[in-house]
């Protein structure tokens, strides 16, 4: 390895070799599209994202405990961490898909695909800058870990929280690679998830007027929900805030009967 280099000179020579890899990270974003790859099903593309970083040769490769997959480069005491998701959302009706969502097709210039957009471009262009930086003969005064994080879509924050408390993980500063249109978002509004259930009285329903419906009580608190909206304080900087209900239960004993309603907002 040569000099060591600090963040500042290391900047200006990524800036200076980033445009040679266009070609690598489209067809990288491609090959993760065409590995499906959803929320608890995600082992062959950790595995493949895996073997593209050990061809990368950096310091550390290895899959943690939950599934993700982890690299490491450099052994500074300055930590940071580099986090985008291998999960995606479902394919919903394929037939509304315009193109093959497990295609991973390219189109004037554009990729097509379930996780092209959320999150696989981003993960492929953390593992661009992982390649920018073994590419680079120099000795790291930092270390980055890079990872690609199991079931972000369904239960945000935990994998990473696992790899950090498991690895002794400490980063100073971490980058989500998700999407802004190019832009560098920082700060987050911060997240509730607030339950509220409502109890009634159950009865069948050819005689509605014997018991007391726990819906029709819960009705009212989902139109004051969205009500809520338009009060909500906004900040200069990270704008308003916002709430949404996002999941409604109901427990009775049968479709002819209604007793216990549970409604979820996430704010």
């Amino acid at each position: 390895m040569g000099k060591t280099k600090n963040l500042k000179s290391l900047a200006t020579d990524i800036l200076s070799s980033a445009s040679a890899d266009e070609a690598y990270l489209a067809d990288l974003v491609m090959r993760l599209i065409r590995i499906p790859s959803p929320s608890s099903c995600e082992k062959e593309a950790a595995e493949s994202v895996r073997r593209e970083m050990e061809n990368l040769k950096p310091d550390q490769v290895f899959i943690d405990s939950m599934g993700s997959v982890v690299a490491r480069i450099g052994s500074g005491d300055r930590v940071l961490l580099y986090d985008s998701h291998l999960d995606t959302v479902g394919v919903g009706n394929e037939s509304a898909w315009k193109f093959d969502p497990y295609g991973g097709i390219l189109e004037d210039r554009v990729i097509y695909g379930r996780g092209a957009s959320d999150n696989k471009a981003g993960l492929a262009c953390m593992v661009g800058g992982l390649k920018l930086l073994t590419g680079l003969a120099a000795d790291l005064d930092f270390t980055l870990y890079v990872v690609g994080i199991v079931q972000e879509e369904v239960c945000e924050g935990l994998a990473l929280r696992v790899l950090m408390e498991e690895g002794g993980i400490e980063p100073e500063l971490v980058v989500l690679g998700e999407c802004t249109d190019l832009g560098i978002s920082r700060g987050h509004r911060g997240r509730a998830e607030i339950e509220v259930v409502t109890s009634g009285r159950s009865c069948h329903a050819s005689a509605p007027a014997r018991g007391d419906n726990a819906i029709y009580r819960m009705t009212p608190i989902i139109e004051s929900v969205k009500l809520m909206q338009d009060g909500l304080a906004s900040d200069p900087f990270l704008g308003q805030g916002s709430i949404a209900v996002t999941t409604i239960e109901c427990s009775t004993p049968s479709r002819n009967a209604s007793r216990d309603f549970r409604a979820n907002s996430n704010a």
